[in-house]
């Protein structure tokens, strides 16, 4: 049987994210948990990144970073 587990995705408009636990950092196994190695690799480092797909295998890791002009309404 295949393994899919990193070909499934949370679909969705591209949103910045960011580790939820700095000190909990993603595992390179499994290709990287299915991301790009610059964005793996930031995400590590405690950076925010952009993505447009997030890897079923990581969602529980990550949260979203909601911009401050969208919480407020903008003008």
């Amino acid at each position: 049987m295949e393994n899919t587990a990193y070909r499934e995705y949370i679909l969705g408009a591209k949103m910045k994210v960011k580790l939820k636990n700095i000190n909990d950092k993603l595992s390179s196994n499994q290709n990287y948990c299915g991301l790009k190695l610059e964005d793996w690799t930031a995400l590590n480092q405690g950076k925010k990144v952009e993505l447009s797909v997030v890897p079923k295998l990581i969602k529980k890791q990550v949260e979203e970073v909601k911009s401050a002009s969208s919480s407020k309404g903008g003008k």
